[in-house]
């Protein structure tokens, strides 16, 4: 039997893992990475609108969180409610566009709150 241990010792001097641990990594995409195979596969009619939708949200999200402009900081508030509205009502929900492209909308939220942890910046305060 292999020792697991051995096995990564001599595999990390080999250069077969850069750093040893790599395989314990969460893998990281931009968000053009993950919606450029999404969209290939699935982007026709309605189910093309939402990932676009999907895209734009995540999109201005991101853009304009750090943003001292009024108008840009009322396009990031606009964005941080729609993800974070739990609302199954409506049809172009974040939640319904997730479930429809077989997405986990939680997880969406919780990378995002990650980030914007990571930039040093916080949720926007009021409506």
């Amino acid at each position: 039997m292999i020792d697991p241990v051995f096995a990564m010792q001599r595999a990390t001097r080999s250069g077969k893992f850069s750093r040893g641990l790599d395989i314990f990594e969460p893998d990281i995409l931009l968000p053009e990475q993950f919606f450029s195979s999404t969209r290939q596969s699935r982007c026709r009619g309605v189910r093309g609108l939402m990932l676009a939708v999907l895209e734009d949200g995540i999109d201005c999200f991101m853009k304009y969180a750090s943003s001292q402009y009024p108008s840009d900081r009322e396009v990031f508030k606009e964005a941080y409610g729609w993800i974070m509205l739990s609302n199954e009502r409506w049809l172009f929900s974040f939640e319904n566009i997730c479930l429809i492209l077989d997405m986990d909308a939680g997880h969406i939220r919780e990378g995002l709150l990650g980030w914007l942890r990571r930039q040093g910046l916080s949720p926007p305060v009021g409506k």
